[in-house]
């Protein structure tokens, strides 16, 4: 229709857990086994920064103590993080990111808002658009996300939620607010 505004698309990436994917990232073998990041591992101090879903299912949560960490989930491989590899990780990310759009908000490490209207690429889709982005993150930096593309960023949150662990859930116009009912 003529004189309406253009269909906003806005895309939610949810890089969650961001320190455990960069950890699979770097060491593949990790992939599919309990993981923990924080703290000292060889003393146990600290406290748990990241989780994986394998020793969420043990019960380790993000700001428990290590120690109790080890208890709940000894199976589980500790690591102490490093905070270079994931600022270069971040800034690769990005870089991914403002290949699909100029209008990028990285609220935080482990998510980002991609506006993928018309002007971000008028001659492909918000979905071709998301899929290639999806594409990237694995493909050059074997990173999972999941993905949420929608009109209003509330829904595009909600919608990466639902599209746990490594989908793109796509809310058409007019499904919002049974979305977010």
């Amino acid at each position: 229709m003529k004189g309406r505004a253009p269909r906003r698309s806005i895309l939610h990436v949810d890089l969650d857990p961001f320190f455990i994917s960069v950890e699979r990232s770097q060491a593949p073998a990790l992939r599919g086994r309990a993981l923990v990041v924080g703290g000292d591992p060889a003393s146990l101090t600290g406290v748990v920064a990241a989780v994986s879903e394998e020793a969420r299912q043990a019960g380790v949560r993000p700001g428990q103590p290590l120690a109790q960490a080890r208890r709940l989930c000894p199976e589980a491989e500790l690591r102490a993080g490093d905070l270079e590899a994931y600022a270069r990780f971040s800034n690769d990310v990005t870089a991914v990111l403002l290949t699909a759009s100029r209008r990028v908000e990285r609220p935080s490490a482990d998510e980002a808002f991609l506006d993928l209207g018309p002007e971000a690429d008028p001659d492909r889709s918000a979905v071709a658009l998301a899929e290639t982005v999806k594409d990237e993150l694995q493909r050059r930096l074997g990173l999972d996300a999941s993905f949420g593309l929608a009109g209003s960023r509330l829904a595009a949150r909600v919608a990466s939620r639902w599209a746990r662990p490594r989908g793109l859930l796509v809310v058409l116009p007019g499904y919002e607010p049974s979305l977010l009912a």
